[in-house]
């Protein structure tokens, strides 16, 4: 068991918040270009808009019922830390 000046120091450890990106604009503006071929369709079972949206539903198995609620409500992936960009 930890003693308390190490529960002390545990505690005021903050992790690393967002790393800065070294890349070039040309590969941040393809990363953008190209999500729609990468963005993938479910995220914790759930249905994802952008995906609907970009690629529709050919190529995978859901019910209406999903696709209204995907449709309906903001994407999975709004929010994810390490996203290129966030509507």
């Amino acid at each position: 068991m930890p003693c308390q000046s190490c529960t002390n120091k545990r505690r005021e450890f903050r992790k690393p918040g967002n790393q800065p990106e070294f890349t070039t604009q040309e590969i941040r503006d393809s990363r953008i270009e190209q999500e729609p071929a990468i963005v993938q369709p479910f995220r914790d079972g759930k249905l994802s808009r952008r995906y609907v949206e970009a690629n529709g539903t050919k190529y995978i198995h859901v019910s209406d019922k999903e696709v209204k609620e995907a449709m309906s409500n903001p994407d999975v992936w709004n929010g994810m830390e390490g996203r290129f960009y966030d509507e």
